[in-house]
């Protein structure tokens, strides 16, 4: 995957995908790792890196994609549940549908520890004319 990736022809590609729209090209990738932490391994963690990758470049989405944990960042609050990732996932696509496209590469799915059937009736669910998800496993 890490090939696809970084290769010319991706980027290429993924360039003029987004140029058609004139809108802005995030690029968000995660490799399940089985002998990482156990946040590697789940969703959840997946769901948190992909959104870390895409809020850091447009840091405007915060307040509006996670708008509890920004409003209480000074207070100790818990970490959010997989249920909060995939709402703040919705909050993303519908308040950046006007200006941002995003590629998402998931790879090592055979790593994952958890409920594949739930993944993949998410990713199925984002995908669209500004989401592509591009998953595989290892042989």
């Amino acid at each position: 995957m890490k090939y696809i990736v970084d290769h010319p022809k991706t980027k290429l590609s993924l360039d003029q995908w987004v140029s058609i729209d004139n809108m802005e090209l995030i690029v968000a990738k995660f490799f399940f790792w089985n002998l990482g932490t156990p946040l590697q391994k789940t969703a959840a963690g997946l769901l948190r890196s992909l959104l870390w990758t895409i809020l850091r470049e447009r840091t405007e989405l915060i307040p509006v994609v996670f708008p509890i944990l920004y409003q209480n960042w000074d207070n100790d609050i818990e970490e959010p549940t997989y249920t909060e990732l995939k709402r703040a996932w919705s909050l993303l696509l519908e308040k950046s549908q006007k200006f941002l496209k995003i590629a998402v590469f998931i790879d090592g799915i055979d790593e994952f520890d958890g409920d594949h059937s739930d993944l993949a009736e998410f990713f199925t669910s984002v995908c669209s004319v500004r989401v592509k998800v591009i998953v595989s496993s290892r042989p």
